[in-house]
């Protein structure tokens, strides 16, 4: 049986995506991605991390998926992804917000 995180890696594999970058959460994805070709960037700011996927994307000119988790970090993830999001040389951006609920 395959698991969300293993199909939401091959989905993102299947459809271009070769770089993922993130604080290593939501685990599970993050340990999928090792089994497919994308390249993994861990960083220790969601700053960082938003900054490498606004480059590549510019760079590049493809889509990179950055992870991160809630709580007060997110704050500056929000601000980056808006500010990529409306610049006028923006790219796609995908944004999913897992929920865990606690058994």
């Amino acid at each position: 049986m395959v698991s969300v995180a293993e199909a939401m890696a091959t989905f993102l594999e299947r459809h271009g995506v070769d770089l993922v970058v993130g604080q290593s959460l939501p685990s599970a994805f993050h340990l999928a991605v090792t089994d497919t070709g994308m390249q993994q960037i861990q960083v220790r700011t969601e700053n960082a991390g938003t900054a490498i996927c606004d480059a590549y994307a510019r760079v590049a000119g493809r889509l990179a998926v950055m992870t991160a988790q809630g709580g007060p970090a997110a704050v500056p993830f929000g601000r980056r992804r808006h500010s990529a999001a409306s610049s006028v040389s923006s790219r796609p951006m995908a944004v999913c917000r897992a929920i865990r609920r606690s058994p």
